[in-house]
């Protein structure tokens, strides 16, 4: 009784998501074994759908607007849940593990894991495509104008952060941070200070020898 119920269930899910109308195939739909096949006549799973054209896709369409709806859902009473995508023997898995979303790619899977409290947490490198935003080795190049360190302790006296860097007035109105950009602005800043400290270096370089000079004429001054 439960397998015919079960069967039933599955042909009137198939016929309500898949009706067959005048001048159809009649060969489309198989029932077997409690599975439901469409164009296919050896069902691997409760229901398989296989199409020999390239073009195989299912489309779940709601005429309705406004409001949320979940389109697709999967549900199980306890345990992990998740759904793969496979081209041959690579494999994308997309997995709800402990109410953490996680994708793991390949056999050897590598992790990417977005934690419950939003956190973001992957087994590889992150990498990022700059966009818009040079990368700012442009400090180095000649005739770079570099802010008098005077000027740059009246702007941080007076803004709160370095110029060229958004303030944490511009983080709070926009809610977010641009990280690639803020990257940028911090490697710019670093280049800087670099410049910073070459150009002090050569100062107190010329200093010393300012120092040994006037030590070596006093030095003959009171040898006489």
């Amino acid at each position: 009784m439960y397998r015919f119920l079960t069967r039933f269930t599955l042909i009137a899910f198939a016929l309500t998501l898949f009706p067959l109308l005048a001048g159809a195939q009649q060969d489309v739909l198989t029932i077997t074994n409690d599975r439901v096949g469409i164009n296919e006549e050896s069902p691997e799973t409760m229901l398989h759908l296989y199409d020999d054209g390239g073009a195989a896709k299912v489309l779940v369409e709601d005429d309705q607007s406004g409001g949320y709806l979940a389109m697709f859902e999967m549900r199980r009473a306890s345990g992990d849940l998740g759904f793969r995508l496979a081209s041959g023997s690579n494999t994308i898995d997309f997995n709800n593990v402990g109410g953490e979303f996680r994708i793991n790619i390949g056999s050897s899977p590598q992790e990417l894991e977005l934690q419950a409290d939003g956190d973001l947490k992957i087994s590889g490198s992150l990498l990022a495509n700059n966009g818009a935003d040079p990368f700012p080795d442009y400090v180095f190049a000649p005739g770079y104008e570099l802010l008098p360190l005077d000027e740059l302790a009246e702007f941080v006296a007076r803004e709160r952060h370095l110029p060229g860097v958004m303030s944490a007035e511009d983080v709070a109105e926009a809610g977010s941070v641009n990280v690639n950009r803020l990257q940028v602005q911090t490697l710019e800043k670093v280049e800087e200070l670099s410049l910073y400290v070459i150009r002090q270096h050569e100062v107190i370089a010329a200093q010393g020898d300012t120092i040994r000079r006037l030590e070596e004429r006093l030095a003959a001054l009171e040898g006489q």
